[in-house]
């Protein structure tokens, strides 16, 4: 596919939101021993900062409560730019767990 993953490795993110960049990109786990696809379903507020981040979107590829914890608590703490036109934003994050 096309995306800004890296091929084989431990893992990557991409992300869904129009007009945004990121800041400060979500922490990525380097101790799972699982592998899947979670995609973060995330509201952003007017500062950039992720609100609400619901780690169920279509596409997750794992039933893993584990990996999907962990995506949740990345999205969280993944900060965006201020964009100032708009008071909430919803997009994704989608967050691959891998290991070598």
């Amino acid at each position: 596919g096309k995306g800004p993953g890296k091929g084989p490795g431990n893992g990557g993110y991409g992300f869904s939101l129009a007009g945004r960049a990121v800041i400060s990109p979500p922490p990525l786990s380097k101790d799972t021993k699982e592998e899947g696809k979670v995609v973060v379903n995330i509201v952003v507020d007017e500062e950039g900062n992720v609100t609400e981040a619901d780690p169920n979107g279509r596409g997750t590829t794992t039933t893993s409560a584990m990996l999907k914890a962990k995506a949740r608590q990345a999205a969280l703490a993944t900060k965006f730019n201020v964009d100032g036109k708009v008071p909430e934003q919803r997009g994704t994050i989608t967050i691959i767990f891998a290991f070598e």
